[in-house]
């Protein structure tokens, strides 16, 4: 299959999932997340926010986890929305605390508007969201190339999350393309 058809499926997936089945399956993927030695181990925590109206695996519970711990957590905004000539990332990654305010850009992504950048240096674990995953831990995102950016630059542990559903084999990838170390769905680890 090629990334678009994965796309496409991926997503006709999520929007048949009923409210109920919705949140049954990211309270697993979450469940088995805490449950990952990474995690448990992990100080700095970066966490993407769901886009809930999309379906995307629902992170909120993870994060309360995290602050119940006594992690630090980390969310990306995004910087620039176009590509450009220079390298500069186009992601910033800001901690955020219980009752942080956080406004939806012009994707829908909710992100706080304020606070100084933490450094990749410090994150322990990145979980990263996809459309899709496969074994060997290559993704199907929405094509912009935000998260390969991001995770070519890190040294943390990366953790993709997806629904068991959104599992492949493998799935095409490119040389730009970043492999997550591991993968978690509400039925495997991996």
């Amino acid at each position: 299959m090629t990334k678009e058809a994965i796309r496409k499926q991926s997503a006709a997936y999520r929007r048949g999932l009923t409210d109920a089945a919705y949140q049954q399956l990211s309270a697993a993927i979450c469940t088995r997340v805490a449950e990952h030695d990474a995690f448990r181990q992990a100080r700095t925590v970066h966490i993407y926010w769901p886009m809930l109206r999309r379906r995307e695996v629902d992170t909120r519970r993870l994060t309360q986890a995290a602050w119940t711990a006594g992690k630090r957590v980390v969310v990306p905004v995004v910087e620039r929305f176009e590509r450009s000539v220079t390298d500069a990332p186009r992601l910033r990654h800001i901690a955020i605390t219980p009752g942080t305010p956080l406004v939806p850009n012009r994707w829908g992504i909710p992100e706080p508007q304020a606070g100084p950048t933490v450094p990749l240096a410090t994150l322990d674990l990145v979980v990263v969201p996809g459309l899709a995953f496969d074994r060997a831990g290559y993704r199907v995102g929405h094509g912009f190339g935000y998260y390969d950016e991001f995770l070519a630059t890190l040294s943390a542990h990366t953790l993709g999350i997806c629904y068991a559903a959104c599992l492949h084999d493998a799935v095409p990838h490119h040389p730009h393309d970043i492999a997550v170390a591991s993968v978690v769905t509400e039925q495997e680890t991996i």
